[in-house]
């Protein structure tokens, strides 16, 4: 397998001394905390970009999943003689508010530990499959998303650099100017490791 580093990303800000001098506010941290997040974003859009590529896939897009549509999913993976540890279910919100409507997952009587599996961001388990929802899976409400169903090793993200802080002062107008940049490469290692699940 070659997974090659052919992106970089950045996002970068000027702050004025005056302005920052005048803030009570440290807007030096907050506007860094932002282009971070900016950075990591675009890592995670690269990677969700891949949910589409596998060969196998479950579900019609804007339509809601099936509780047989998860099951199908996860038989690919047991076909394959996929790990059980490290799987995921990674679901649009819309995707996860179809699930709420299926009793297995969002009602106690089905979990052991007496809790609702679907509750929060990070809402659970779903056969073993640790879910979690994102704003980030592609697609739209009105077209459908590409939600996944996958093992780790389906996918792999290589950093040549993590993302990284630097400043420079700017004496032109007496300002700090602060990128954060990242290098790195996304490549599909194991196609039968993952499932594309197409729903709302």
């Amino acid at each position: 397998i070659t997974l090659t580093i052919n992106q970089h990303v950045y996002s970068a800000f000027e702050l004025e001394e005056f302005e920052e001098n005048m803030s009570i506010v440290d807007l030096e941290s907050k506007y860094t905390k932002a282009a971070a997040y900016v950075v990591n974003l675009n890592i995670d859009s690269t990677l969700a970009g891949l949910i589409d590529n596998f060969s196998q896939f479950v579900g019609t897009l804007a339509v809601d999943d099936t509780d047989d549509d998860v099951r199908r999913a996860l038989q690919y993976l047991e076909d394959a003689n996929t790990p059980m540890e490290r799987r995921w279910f990674a679901q649009s919100p819309a995707t996860k508010n179809s699930m709420l409507g299926i009793d297995r997952y969002a009602s106690s009587d089905f979990n052991r530990g007496g809790a609702a599996n679907i509750v929060r961001g990070t809402f659970g388990d779903i056969y073993g499959l640790n879910c979690w929802q994102s704003t980030n899976i592609e697609g739209t409400n009105a077209a459908g998303h590409d939600n996944g169903i996958y093992q780790s090793d389906a996918i792999a993200l290589g950093m040549r650099m993590q993302p990284r802080t630097r400043k420079f002062d700017d004496i032109q107008n007496l300002s700090r100017q602060v990128a954060v940049s990242a290098i790195y490469g996304v490549i599909e290692t194991r196609d039968d490791h993952g499932v594309w699940v197409r729903g709302t």
